[in-house]
């Protein structure tokens, strides 16, 4: 896969120089795993996809992520800028997944 819209539904690793992320389309979340040399931020926990903006190999991901304030706030929302996408795969969906991606080994 090239590239995410949000339009292709299931789970999905996308993998930065320094971290991976998973996005559940089914569920329009996205959660934040920092590798070894990665600093923490905010975005290490699941949060509601708000925009995918760009999320493309060889490119720069961009999304916003809802805060969870109150709803009087609306603009308010996490954003999230990575370093260059070298990967995304599918990733099973199965009962019970390992979160295993179809090229990794059981």
């Amino acid at each position: 896969m090239d590239a995410l819209s949000g339009n292709e539904g299931g789970r999905w690793r996308v993998c930065t120089q320094g971290s991976s992320y998973v996005f559940d389309l089914d569920e329009w979340t996205v959660t934040r795993f920092p590798g070894p040399t990665s600093r923490s931020s905010v975005n290490d926990t699941t949060r509601p996809i708000r925009r995918i903006v760009r999320c493309r190999v060889g490119a720069n991901g961009y999304w916003t992520m809802e805060a969870g304030v109150l709803k009087e706030d609306e603009d308010a929302f996490y954003w999230a800028s990575t370093s260059v996408i070298r990967c995304i795969e599918r990733m099973n969906d199965h009962a019970g997944g390992s979160g295993r991606t179809e090229r990794e080994p059981m």
